[in-house]
């Protein structure tokens, strides 16, 4: 079984960009650029951040978490955890992300 990968970005994107890239040719390419995992749940501070426009174009879910979403530091965390839980995320990629994590 894959792992499930959820990318944490604030930008353009393009760190995701190469992960989707990487977890696609995994299955039909053995080198060192695949990623044996699937990108399960991307998540941005920025409803429309570069990062959350690749996420819609190739079909993975998206979430906009910030403090415009949820009151204050401590509900955006539990927001956060609640929605990596649900997606049953493995693994958590820091890509220029850009808020601090509790």
């Amino acid at each position: 079984m894959r792992a499930r990968v959820a990318v944490l970005a604030s930008g353009a994107g393009q760190t995701l960009g190469a992960l989707l890239h990487a977890s696609a040719v995994a299955d039909a390419v053995a080198d060192a650029v695949a990623l044996d995992a699937d990108i399960a749940l991307v998540i941005s501070n920025r409803s429309q951040s570069g990062a959350a426009e690749r996420a819609r174009q190739q079909g993975v879910p998206f979430c906009h978490l910030s403090l415009q979403t949820h009151a204050n530091e401590h509900a955006l965390d539990a927001a956060m955890h609640a929605a990596l839980r649900a997606a049953r995320i493995d693994w958590i990629v820091l890509a220029g992300y850009l808020k601090k994590l509790g």
